[in-house]
């Protein structure tokens, strides 16, 4: 694993308080790299601190954005409890794609409504099918990237002691209030909302190995 701090926040731009950390969230960053998503966070940087601790690229390179022991917005809850208590990795990555209007035979990702181009429908290691929160195709993880989030995953329970644990297979891709609410380990952003589809069926939450 790389560890790179190209990426990082200046004193104030994150919450220096420590907290004990007991959780993992994983995010995708709804764009295509590292620089895009720390980019999009300077637009909320005031008051709101939102970002992550990691960020985790294509090319398996990890950036350290502040001290994973401190702690910023990440979570979108009505509660900074989940904030303070996880420590939050986010992965490049686009997400959901769609079908392009005009040409069947590509996907699109987000943004500038859908019409970015991502992969045509023969580049099949770029993404995979899968029925979820109202889309059909998503962003395939990179082998090099899984790889890294693997190694980040275990050295960030090892240093701070997280369970490592996932959630039960039936809660794995669920919105559970009642049941994530008091969970320990290693979870996903799709499970404490909703509306968020991070990391998604493109995940495969057996590379963590845990």
């Amino acid at each position: 694993m790389i560890l790179s701090k190209t990426f990082s926040l200046a004193p104030g731009e994150y919450y220096a308080e420590k907290h004990k950390k007991d959780l993992i969230v994983l995010h995708f960053t709804a764009g295509g790299n590292a620089a895009g998503a720390f980019s999009w966070w300077s637009q909320d940087r005031g008051a709101t601190k939102v970002a992550t601790a990691y960020i985790v690229g294509l090319d398996g390179v990890v950036y350290e954005t502040f001290p994973p022991e401190a702690w910023a917005f990440h979570m979108g809850t009505s509660s900074a409890i989940l904030d303070r208590r996880s420590i939050g990795i986010e992965l490049v990555n686009f997400g959901p794609l769609r079908v392009d209007k005009s040409n069947t035979a590509q996907l699109n990702s987000w943004p500038r409504q859908w019409s970015n181009p991502f992969c045509s429908f023969d580049e099949r290691g770029k993404y995979i099918r899968a029925a979820w929160r109202g889309e059909k195709f998503w962003a395939a993880y990179p082998k090099q990237q899984m790889e890294a989030a693997r190694e980040l995953v275990a050295s960030t329970i090892d240093r701070f002691s997280i369970p490592a644990q996932l959630p039960r297979a039936d809660r794995l891709m669920e919105f559970d209030p009642a049941y994530f609410a008091n969970f320990r380990g290693v979870a996903a952003h799709h499970n404490f909302r909703a509306d968020k589809t991070d990391v998604g069926p493109a995940f495969n939450w057996a590379t963590l190995a845990l």
